[in-house]
């Protein structure tokens, strides 16, 4: 271990080091997150510096060719528990043929954040033709001040160890085409992407403004709606919201056959638009308390979908003496659906923490037929091409057709509240984000002592030397 961690010109972390700290890191349990980080300083910054050299060599689109079973993951928000539930369900990376991608947001208000991006970074380095990583909208720095994860290294590291973190995240890909069928990011399609490889054109490493505009913003911001048409305003303040028949229309063009992104909480875990077209997944449960199911999707070689939901668990106690559990939010279920089978002990390295295996039991999967139902957008033969661009700015109704289908989709008012009260606050950061003097004010209330940040490097980035120093003086 100690050759790599005496940095410089050094050979790659060893393979039995990065299974031992992910064995070590995931035998953790929920009350961790009130405790110290387990990984000094210099070993995070020494594993982000090797996760993103390997990151940076990845195109920024990356063309995932597989024979096997790709498991989708989506939002965590440093909910680490609901990571070691889906690993004890299904394996993890690297223990079998399966092909992982994680969509992003994998920090800010769970209390866990660096467990899960330590975790995702040590199997990253130790298996990487089995789990790929994308970048989500929270995976930004001024995004992360305002929103908890800053608070997190602060906390439990160091403001170091947050600037290593940041920088990992400017080198991580913004898509995925599975098998040259599957669009896969975290928010959604642009009215500037034309086709797929245009992703490539963005260059990394780089940071996100989240007051910004273009296709790096839409692939990370936008949202689909099944009752609107065309290009609409996105109710966060940034990017757009998009209908199913921008979204089919796309797919037809590029002879894809679905797009599946995250960054919307859902009760069930999981939302399908059209005949499994647009199709979103979200990894957390009881996101914000909202008692939502998590749920991870499951992509066969043949298309065929499934989603392995979590259900929303208020535990008593996760202790493993006390593994006492009142299930608030039952898992979403199907005619025909089966159960997964646990993953065989021999498959991990270590035993799970005992609250994550038992948990992990009380999975069921929702299998979606070919087609399930017909999108009230689908474009007849012979008519004209949907808008596509800004100018559809007036949001547009669904037809009267799209009544049902809409209310299938419909969250319950738990989510729709945790939903609405997330893009609320988006809308109120991206205004504040467009002044750096309210900015540095957040920034100075919500995390004491960042001046600090001016000292880790020359290049610190937001918000370290003029938003500290702003900071500074509104004092």
């Amino acid at each position: 271990m100690w050759e790599w961690l005496m940095w410089g010109h050094q050979p790659k972390p060893r393979a039995g080091y990065l299974a031992e700290t992910v064995d070590r890191l995931l035998a953790t349990g929920p009350q961790a997150g009130e405790d110290a980080f387990p990984l000094p300083e210099k070993e995070i910054k020494r594993l982000c510096n090797a996760a993103r050299e390997a990151l940076l060599k990845e195109p920024s689109l990356l063309e995932i060719r597989t024979a096997a079973r790709t498991v989708v993951v989506g939002d965590l928000h440093g909910q680490y528990t609901d990571l070691q539930r889906i690993f004890a369900r299904l394996g993890r990376p690297g223990s079998d043929d399966k092909v992982w991608v994680f969509l992003g947001d994998y920090i800010d208000r769970g209390p866990m954040g660096l467990e899960i991006v330590a975790t995702l970074l040590l199997l990253k380095l130790r298996h990487p033709e089995s789990i790929y990583l994308l970048r989500g909208n929270h995976e930004c720095s001024e995004i992360t001040v305002l929103f908890g994860f800053c608070g997190e290294c602060q906390r439990r590291s160091t403001l170091a160890a947050w600037e290593a973190v940041m920088q990992v995240f400017d080198a991580l890909p913004l898509a995925a085409l599975l098998n040259g069928r599957v669009f896969l990011c975290h928010g959604g399609i642009s009215p500037y992407l034309k086709r797929p490889q245009d992703v490539n054109a963005i260059r990394r490493p780089l940071d996100v403004n989240p007051n910004g505009e273009g296709l790096l913003t839409d692939l990370l911001w936008a949202d689909p709606s099944p009752t609107v048409a065309g290009w609409c305003p996105n109710p966060r303040g940034v990017s757009f919201v998009f209908g199913l028949d921008v979204a089919q229309e796309w797919l037809r063009s590029q002879g894809l056959r679905a797009i599946v992104r995250a960054h919307m909480v859902q009760q069930q875990g999981f939302e399908v638009l059209g005949s499994n077209e647009v199709m979103t997944v979200f990894s957390a449960s009881d996101y914000r308390e909202s008692g939502n199911t998590g749920a991870v999707l499951l992509i066969d070689p043949s298309l065929d979908f499934e989603f392995v939901t979590f259900p929303a668990l208020r535990a008593a106690s996760l202790d493993a003496d006390s593994p006492r559990l009142l299930v608030t939010a039952a898992a979403a279920s199907a005619d025909g659906a089966g159960a997964h089978q646990p993953v065989p002990a021999d498959k991990f390295g270590s035993p799970l923490p005992a609250h994550a295996a038992a948990l992990a039991g009380m999975a069921e999967s929702v299998s979606l037929p070919p087609q399930q139902r017909r999108s009230p957008f689908a474009a007849a033969a012979g008519q004209a091409a949907p808008p596509v661009g800004p100018a559809a700015a007036a949001v547009q109704q669904a037809p009267e057709s799209a009544g049902p289908a809409a209310a299938e989709a419909a969250p319950t008012p738990a989510a729709a509240q945790a939903l609405q009260q997330e893009v609320e606050e988006d809308r109120l950061v991206i205004e504040s984000v467009s002044s750096d003097k309210e900015l540095a004010s957040l920034v100075h209330r919500g995390s004491a002592g960042l001046q600090q940040l001016e000292a880790l490097t020359h290049n610190s980035r937001v918000p370290a030397e003029a938003l500290a120093r702003a900071s500074a003086s509104l004092s």
